[in-house]
């Protein structure tokens, strides 16, 4: 894989979208995509393990290199902006890997326009039990007094943001390189020109945390036409409450069973933030799942 990306711009619905692209050998093309208050490049030392093809990993409105965008921000939303995206970029057949909300904005994608992508690798995808998602007729919860709002919004470098979070869980847990590759490409310059900002607000990652159980954030109907090999990763232990915790999986257990062709794998011993925390494992799961899967799939599929 080339070590420096490109960033590309892409145009859909009066947004710009930030999407790295990486050249590779071979005909492959995977796109990826990154959870709630993260950005493209937290893929990095992931990518720089996967040995074939191109690598595409795009930013979420709000997010990174895409331009900011007022909050609420809608789950049904974040994975119409990928069908759009991926359009743009002439996908077929592409792999599909996403983490957390980025995992749920695929199967959107993947169920409205099927020719986009050949088969999904979902790590922790937040696609919650029944139960939890809220009634069209319940009030939104107010995301505005949200704890994720109080979070700290100014930084003179990415260096401090860095020396700041490296010793502090959950950061304290990952991988130093990704821990850096999260904070240089986290901020943007602020708007009264001192230091900087995150890229993703505080606010806006507050309202996505309550959007997660909006009516419309209930996918099954759209899990259940994908007609694709998906493998779903679940992380630590499963939800048993309403509380935000990072620790436990937001993932139904059954969750693939609702997949025509579902894998479920449930790696206990590592939290939600697994893709940071073991870059190499993550990019061995991937590795490992497209090549048991390539003599079943079409020949839009991998091409090592």
């Amino acid at each position: 894989m080339q070590s420096k990306p490109e960033l590309l711009k892409i145009a859909a619905d009066g947004t710009n979208f930030g999407v790295w692209h990486w050249l590779g050998n071979g005909s492959a093309k995977l796109f990826l995509l990154h959870a709630t208050g993260f950005h493209a490049r937290v893929w990095d030392q992931i990518i720089a393990r996967l040995d074939f093809g191109e690598c595409y990993a795009m930013n979420i409105r709000g997010h990174g290199q895409s331009d900011t965008t007022v909050p609420p921000l809608s789950w049904r939303l974040a994975g119409q902006d990928v069908v759009q995206v991926a359009s743009q970029l002439g996908l077929q057949g592409a792999v599909g890997i996403g983490h957390s909300m980025g995992g749920h904005s695929l199967c959107i994608a993947a169920a409205a326009k099927p020719e986009l992508f050949s088969r999904l690798i979902l790590i922790d995808p937040v696609i919650q039990k029944e139960k939890y998602y809220r009634a069209p007729q319940e009030p939104t919860p107010d995301y505005a007094n949200h704890p994720v709002t109080r979070r700290r919004n100014r930084w003179a470098t990415p260096s401090e943001m860095y020396d700041r979070f490296k010793d502090r869980p959950p950061f304290s847990r990952w991988q130093k390189a990704v821990l850096k590759d999260y904070c240089d490409y986290a901020l943007r310059p602020a708007p009264d020109q001192n230091g900087f900002v995150l890229a993703c607000d505080p606010v806006l990652e507050a309202s996505i945390y309550a959007q997660s159980i909006a009516p419309d954030a209930l996918i099954y109907a759209e899990v259940e036409k994908l007609e694709i090999p998906v493998l779903v990763i679940r992380l630590g232990v499963p939800r048993d409450d309403d509380a935000l915790n990072f620790d436990v999986s937001p993932t139904k257990p059954e969750l693939a069973s609702h997949f025509k062709y579902g894998q479920d794998l449930h790696i206990a011993e590592y939290t939600h933030f697994m893709p940071m925390e073991n870059p190499e494992l993550a990019a061995d799961l991937i590795k490992s799942f497209l090549l048991n899967t390539n003599v079943a799939t079409n020949s839009k599929g991998l091409k090592p």
